[in-house]
């Protein structure tokens, strides 16, 4: 009985404390900050609510949104008085938690419930937030201005907030749902897996008996297999979605970007990021390709904006060392059998006039860089050690410094490129590849674009991708 009670208490209370004090903190954290947003006239603090909205689809109990709201009131920052700031939130927060949760249960399509989502967001504001914010100001003696009148004005002060709350709320709980269906998905595999096991025992006693039409089977199993692609496909979208546009730094670096799967999903990913002083391109190839290496990719996705955007490292080593411990510590790599992992090439590109100096690391992936004055490609290789990689605690990452003129390219690439075969089982190769750059690099971003494709699909003729390929050409 002291057992159970124990793993009880561990299970189901701690946790929920562990989620309360954590979004609690977060959105405090947020309050407090007053750290302007580049480019528009706002503060981090104008974020606020997100945790806040966000911890209503972990909290198993309503109630747990009191508390929630007592503890995000100690920072009320001069607005308002505590008592006011726990009612406003209190009931907001504790009417929010009941129609999310009829939201996420109800069987609608994934776009209708984040539309919807979104929607309650917005009421969460204009009917629930704002209207007890004045209720309770009005009760502690803070606002002695009319309803309306009041309702105005923290509608005016707080119109940014609510559209980049509902946004940023909206895409989180979007993939918040695409991980339950996910979960779902496989659930419904595991039970449709036993199930097929099941109907094979019974099968193959009575084909002795009788014998069995394959063809509606047959069309189960098509509308099933259609039924994975389509969550596949969907899949594809959502990685998509999250890479940088095409031509997201257009503006400052001429480029080009060959981004071919081998799968639907894709194992590569490619990121840019600009700061004042920089630009960052970035290149990985992830273990393995389709849906496992998507998973990958979306996790470096997440730890480069994490580590270059919101901690600002800049030195790509440290990018590559700080990259290489988070992965083993969300993978849990030092501790399980789980060695996956990512090659990666990191650029940060500095300009100097018409110059660039960019300063590189790469994790067993490679530069190849080009001089227009002397029409010669240089490859620099990255060191023998991949991001996440625990067997090899001795090799560490080296930064590599490069001075280009205008006029001189360089390149970033997946093995996918150097490994693929042709009808002949003869490989594309470094020694080609850096040929085809020096017979391309003098042209137009554009024009090597095209060839580079049209090289690669002559090479490869009707052989299939063995792996995800990409390439990335930048000229100075």
């Amino acid at each position: 009985m002291k057992e159970k009670f124990t793993k009880y208490i561990s299970n189901k209370w701690i946790n929920d404390l562990i989620q309360v004090l954590f979004f609690s903190s977060l959105a405090l954290l947020f309050s407090i900050l007053k750290t302007t947003i580049p480019g528009i006239d706002y503060t981090a603090a104008d974020f606020r609510e997100i945790p806040l909205i966000i911890s209503l689809i972990y909290l198993r109990n309503p109630f747990y949104t009191l508390v929630i709201s007592f503890l995000v009131s100690l920072n009320i920052d001069g607005v308002g008085t505590f008592p006011g700031n726990v009612i406003m939130h209190s009931v907001s927060l504790f009417f929010t938690w009941y129609i999310l949760r009829y939201l996420i249960s109800i069987k609608y399509s994934l776009y209708l419930k984040t539309l919807l989502c979104a929607l309650v967001v917005i009421f969460y504001y204009l009917v629930l937030l704002i209207p007890s914010a004045i209720i309770s100001f009005k009760l502690t003696g803070v606002v002695e201005e009319s309803f309306i009148n009041a309702y105005k004005s923290l509608f005016i002060l707080g119109r940014f907030e609510i559209v980049a709350t509902t946004l940023i709320s909206a895409l989180y709980l979007m993939q918040y749902l695409i991980q339950l269906t996910l979960k779902e998905t496989n659930n419904e595999l595991v039970h449709h897996k036993t199930n097929l096991e099941e109907l094979v025992k019974i099968r193959t006693n009575e084909i002795n008996l009788k014998s069995i039409s394959l063809e509606q089977k047959q069309k189960e199993i098509i509308e099933y297999n259609e039924h994975i692609k389509a969550s596949i496909r969907y899949a594809r979208t959502i990685q998509l979605a999250m890479l940088p546009p095409d031509n997201y730094v257009d503006k400052e670096l001429k480029n080009f970007i060959l981004y071919l799967p081998k799968d639907i999903v894709s194992g590569d990913f490619y990121w840019f990021a600009k700061t004042d002083k920089y630009i960052f391109v970035v290149l990985a190839d992830c273990t393995g390709h389709g849906v496992p290496g998507g998973f990958m990719s979306m996790i470096g996705l997440y730890l480069l904006q994490i580590i270059v955007v919101e901690n600002q490292i800049y030195d790509t080593v440290s990018i590559a060392n700080e990259l290489n411990n988070r992965l083993l510590t969300a993978l849990k790599q030092e501790t399980t059998l789980v060695s996956d992992g990512m090659d990666i090439a990191i650029c940060r590109v500095f300009f100097n006039d018409k110059n660039q100096n960019i300063s590189f690391t790469g994790a067993r992936s490679s530069i190849i860089y080009y001089s227009s004055e002397n029409k010669k490609a240089t490859q620099i290789k990255g060191d023998r050690k991949s991001i996440g990689d625990s067997s090899r605690p001795n090799v560490y990452f080296t930064n590599h410094s490069i001075n280009l003129c205008e006029g001189d390219c360089y390149y970033l690439f997946s093995d996918g490129l150097v490994d693929q075969n042709n009808s002949l089982r003869k490989k594309f190769g470094y020694k080609r590849l850096m040929t085809v750059i020096e017979d391309f690099a003098d042209f137009n971003i554009e024009i090597q674009k095209e060839n580079f494709l049209k090289t690669i699909t002559q090479f490869k003729d009707n052989e299939v991708l063995r792996d995800d390929l990409s390439l990335i050409g930048i000229k100075v």
